[in-house]
């Protein structure tokens, strides 16, 4: 996990009566109370993490019939804000505190929230009837940023407008300019996605686009460019996903099935959501350049859905498993999907379903224990791995071990993969998965450069490249041979190397007049050629020369010089 506070997050959670559901729920507690702590609804871009009652999907179908139960049990359901500080580890919510509702009493729930603090969602108004709302947070509130708890008297509280003789709205999404998103039932009429500005002016998007093939039923969530998502029921009385962009409205279609969802989009226009098979089962899709693809599902599961994606295209949702269980799941950069559990092991609880994902990959995670009780949040923080020394290059002489090495940090588990480039040629290298590659005895064919991708389930990272230089030792070709030589004339001695020699090679000409040879350098014979001018019997004596390249010196042969008279 991370080791240093990288930023202050605000969530929202339910609360019971005025006060925090309690952290351990029983299976009996959620069905009686209908509070599913795991209904997260959204992520700002700040990193405003909201969580709600119930999804969105289920709450505006379940609020009718649950309202006389919620009454009769005396409980109150509130929408509830507080901060707490993103740590090195994984963190459970602490207590929050209420934000205000329409009306003393009232149920409040909150759907989603942008980067300057402002959420929206649904309350009870005067007449127990459910409206979309949106909070305003103080001037004070600086997303990112720890502070105290934030007291429920300082945020501001206001029903959005509903359709003309609508009742019930809900507020599903809010994007940085202010422009929400969500829903409103017309009287005699199944749902219309609706639009709120952001002076708060209402409009039916389903006379927004004209399309008269398809009913727009919920706006799920709106990127910055104002692009919208949702549900809509088409001219087969099928339910699909939509993508609404400068007022035209596209059928998504689904995988093979007759349904689809469109639950998140990000600024780049990528849609993820929940589409049906042809087997009826619905697995997870992302929607990108007019293409639905099937996000697939664990080994040994048939369902899946994706809730959300990032600014990074990191996808976030759930997939059940061959037992039937849901667990939570992340499919990253490559579209490979993985267990949350595998990610962030915890004996404890497993976690059933990621609900949402911030710019840096952090992710909102539901999770139970063996006894079904449940814990309302849990956050898993991770990036793509940073590297801190890449490999330096070096020099080895041929035969002999060369090695590079990397230091790259992650959050979570990370892997390595060098790579060679020769000749504008670039190769993975089987085998080479750690954070050191070694070569035991270098070639000539090992000349080039050594990179390494560093990954981890949140992407990948590349070092600069080290280049391996190979020096080739001089080789001595030709021996130096005695001259034969009179009193008076010049004495050459020469000695020759064979081709290919790296770097350069230097030359150390030795004598000995002794007996056993003790050789010392010559001042000044540092050519592959050494010349006696004049020579005379003082010459006499024994020659050798040492020729140096790659750090290794050879040594030539020794011949005797006899100058005769």
């Amino acid at each position: 996990m991370r080791t240093t506070i990288r930023y202050g997050f605000r969530l929202v959670l339910v609360c019971l009566a005025a006060v925090l559901l309690p952290q351990y729920l029983t299976a009996d507690d959620i069905s009686a109370q209908y509070v599913d702590v795991g209904g997260f609804s959204g992520l700002s871009a700040a990193g405003l993490f909201l969580t709600t009652g119930l999804s969105p999907r289920e709450y505006d179908r379940m609020i009718q019939e649950t309202r006389e139960e919620r009454t009769a049990a005396g409980s109150t359901v509130q929408a509830c804000v507080q901060d707490f500080v993103v740590g090195p580890h994984i963190k459970s919510l602490p207590t929050p505190t209420n934000l205000p509702p329409l009306v003393s009493g009232g149920e409040s729930q909150i759907e989603g929230g942008n980067a300057t603090g402002a959420s929206v969602g649904a309350c009870q108004d005067k007449n127990n009837n459910f409206v979309a709302t949106k909070w305003t947070p103080p001037s004070n509130f600086q997303p990112q940023i720890a502070s105290p708890a934030i007291s429920n008297t300082t945020w501001t509280v206001a029903a959005l407008a509903n359709l003309p003789g609508s009742t019930f709205s809900e507020a599903f999404a809010i994007n940085d300019s202010g422009v929400i998103v969500g829903m409103s039932i017309p009287p005699s009429s199944l749902e219309h996605a609706v639009l709120w500005s952001a002076n708060g002016t209402i409009t039916d998007l389903n006379n927004a686009d004209g399309n008269s093939t398809m009913t727009l039923m919920r706006a799920n969530a709106i990127n910055a460019s104002g692009q919208i998502v949702g549900q809509a029921e088409n001219a087969s009385f099928h339910f699909t996903a939509f993508l609404l962009d400068n007022g035209v409205a596209t059928d998504l279609g689904n995988l093979g099935g007759t349904s689809s969802e469109a639950l998140g989009i990000n600024d780049s226009g990528q849609i993820v959501g929940q589409a049906q098979l042809v087997s009826n089962n619905s697995h997870a899709f992302l929607y990108a350049n007019g293409t639905m693809t099937d996000l697939g599902t664990l080994p040994g599961g048939n369902t899946s859905n994706a809730n959300a994606i990032n600014a990074s295209g990191l996808i976030i949702g759930n997939s059940s498993i061959a037992n039937g269980t849901e667990h939570a799941v992340f499919w990253d950069a490559n579209g490979t999907i993985h267990d949350l559990n595998d990610l962030a092991p915890n004996t404890t609880y497993t976690y059933t379903d990621a609900e949402a994902i911030d710019s840096v990959g952090d992710i909102f995670v539901q999770a139970q224990n063996k006894a079904q009780a449940q814990i309302g949040i849990l956050l898993i923080t991770g990036t793509a791995p940073s590297i801190s020394a890449n490999p330096e290059s070096a020099s080895a002489t041929l035969g002999a071990p060369a090695s590079f090495n990397i230091t790259a940090n992650s959050t979570v588990g990370i892997s390595y993969q060098w790579y060679f480039t020769a000749n504008n040629t670039t190769k993975k290298i089987s085998g080479a998965t750690n954070n050191t590659y070694t070569l035991a005895k270098v070639t000539t064919a090992n000349a080039g450069n050594y990179s390494v991708v560093a990954s981890n389930l949140f992407g990948n990272t590349t070092s600069t490249p080290g280049t391996l230089t190979v020096n080739i030792p001089p080789k001595i070709s030709t021996q130096p041979k005695a001259p034969a030589v009179t009193s008076g004339h010049n004495a050459t001695f020469t000695v020759s190397i064979a081709a290919g020699a790296t770097p350069t090679v230097t030359y150390q000409w030795q004598y000995t007049s002794t007996t056993p040879a003790n050789f010392t350098n010559i001042g000044g014979a540092t050519s592959s050629s050494y010349t006696i001018t004049g020579a005379t019997s003082a010459n006499n004596g024994s020659y050798r020369v040492l020729v140096t390249g790659s750090g290794v010196t050879v040594t030539s042969s020794a011949v005797k010089l006899t100058v005769k008279p």
